[in-house]
């Protein structure tokens, strides 16, 4: 079974002699049943695939298509980079707000004044010193086999 299309629409177009002749040699030179009529079609399809401005086109949609993603993955990367200065703000202040209350509670049971940046500071270093033990045992955890509730 063949697997050429069927071409329901005629459209008479006329060429200038030189034009045709080209266009002649052209579908020679490409031999394989290839005719004038199929040049005629491939140029056509060509430039409407190619003009952006006619809406439909395979082209103009592929184009549209990836500057919406573009848009879209600005956006999403925008709104990312703000939730996360967003969640470092709201991390800050938790750590400050246990600082205080730390601080509070180790100078009224000690009758030793600490300050909060004194316990965020001496944090900062053990979690530096520690890191390495700290991420094992991350990992460790991350690792263990939970198994899920049974509804």
């Amino acid at each position: 079974m063949s697997k050429r299309r069927i071409f329901t629409i005629q459209h008479t177009a006329y060429f200038s002699t030189e034009m045709w002749a080209l266009l002649q040699q052209l579908a020679n030179h490409r031999g394989n049943g290839c005719t004038e009529n199929d040049l005629i079609r491939e140029a056509v399809r060509g430039l409407i695939d190619n003009e952006s401005g006619i809406i439909g086109s395979r082209r103009h949609f592929q184009k549209s298509l990836q500057e919406r993603v573009e848009a879209l993955e600005t956006t999403l990367s925008m709104a990312s980079e703000q939730s996360t200065h967003l969640i470092v703000f709201y991390l800050n202040i938790i750590i400050q707000l246990l600082a205080f209350g730390l601080a509070h509670l180790i100078s009224l049971l000690s009758k030793h004044q600490i300050s909060p940046q004194q316990l965020i500071q001496r944090a900062v270093i053990e979690a530096r010193k520690e890191e390495r033990v700290f991420a094992e045992q991350v990992q460790a955890v991350r690792a263990m086999d939970i198994p899920e509730k049974s509804s």
